[in-house]
């Protein structure tokens, strides 16, 4: 009886707790809010240079004060990955943001994006999509 007892209490306690999918999610939108609410994160992603040829693709100020962001709600310290991509609005965004990039294909990857319309501050005419993979390591 008492087994059986703490048993249920086990699986009751489990119940309650968010999904490890439930949880990344959560931490995605929490990002996404943030860099959608925020003007000069938004700015950020509006005037990234998403060229794939250029040398800087994804490698501008614009780009490493996203990335800057994302690290603060996932240190690379953490068991998480991610890699974001900035796409126009008829682009795909994929994970391999560079030809050389590879998502891990062993693992569950959580993503989410969010359009980001322009703005009168922006230097861009177009919105843009910015998408985050995230995974564990």
């Amino acid at each position: 009886i008492i087994s059986g007892a703490l048993a249920f209490l086990y699986v009751s306690q489990n119940n309650d707790a968010p999904s490890r999918e439930e949880s990344v999610n959560e931490l995605i939108n929490l990002i996404l809010n943030k860099i959608s609410n925020d003007d000069t994160l938004r700015n950020a992603v509006l005037n990234a240079e998403i060229d794939p040829g250029n040398i800087n693709y994804l490698k501008d100020s614009n780009s490493t004060l996203i990335k800057s962001e994302i690290e603060k709600f996932i240190p690379p310290k953490e068991d998480l990955e991610f890699k974001f991509n900035i796409c126009l609005l008829n682009q795909i965004c994929t994970c391999e943001v560079q030809p050389t990039d590879e998502c891990p294909k062993d693992k569950n990857i959580y993503s989410k994006e969010r359009t980001i319309s322009v703005t009168l501050q922006s230097d861009s005419i177009e919105p843009r999509v910015l998408k985050i993979f995230v995974w564990e390591k």
